[in-house]
């Protein structure tokens, strides 16, 4: 959390080789800004939302993503658990071996003793978080929904101002994160060349 100039209009850029868990850092990123607007909203009224904009990752799995990462729960445990009930309600790390990953993640927590957050309400509060304060744009190709989006970059800030319409009041942009700009540029070349060579193949 933190490192960006506030009130700034700032663009960062990531480039990394694959499997640089680029796309973990771009969900940490969108996280770390809905908790902003959050606390924003709680604290002053002013109502924001964290864009994330997909072009791998369907709603669903960018969903799950960043439930997990947020609340601390690794992937297995919640494809083992299946639905929101099934997690752990005990105040106390490590309570159950299924929850047993929770001593090391939450060491201090585990030392102190209190103030320590059960798996479901953690879970919980980040499904929470994520309905209402973030927003996702789905440019893989794959969502019906989406079948007439060419992906582009203007596409994308049309949608935006489609969703912050049917928003109450003035809501505005906290951040708008792109996973990954490689793949748009590709989909767009793929489609701009199709049935003949690209001009920089020539």
């Amino acid at each position: 959390d933190g490192g960006l100039a506030p009130d700034l209009l700032e663009r960062l850029l990531v480039m990394a080789p694959y499997g640089a868990c680029k796309t973990v850092l771009a969900v940490q990123a969108t996280i770390a800004a809905a908790r902003r607007c959050r606390a924003n909203f709680r604290e002053t009224g002013e109502k924001k939302v964290a864009v994330f904009v997909s072009t791998e990752m369907d709603t669903v799995e960018a969903r799950l993503r960043m439930v997990t990462h947020g609340a601390g729960i690794p992937r297995k445990r919640w494809a083992a658990t299946g639905t929101l009930k099934a997690l752990s309600r005990a105040t106390k790390p490590g309570a159950t071996p299924e929850t047993a990953y929770e001593l090391a993640r939450f060491a201090d927590a585990a030392k102190v003793g209190d103030g320590f957050v059960s798996e479901y309400d953690r879970a919980a509060d980040l499904i929470d978080l994520v309905n209402t304060y973030v927003v996702f744009l789905d440019f893989t190709g794959r969502n019906p929904a989406f079948q007439d989006v060419e992906g582009k970059i203007e596409d994308a800030a049309v949608m935006i101002d489609a969703e912050l319409s049917r928003r109450p009041g003035d809501t505005g942009v906290e951040i708008v994160t792109l996973d990954h700009l490689s793949a748009m540029v590709a989909r767009l070349t793929s489609r701009s060349t199709q049935g003949k060579d690209p001009k920089w193949a020539e």
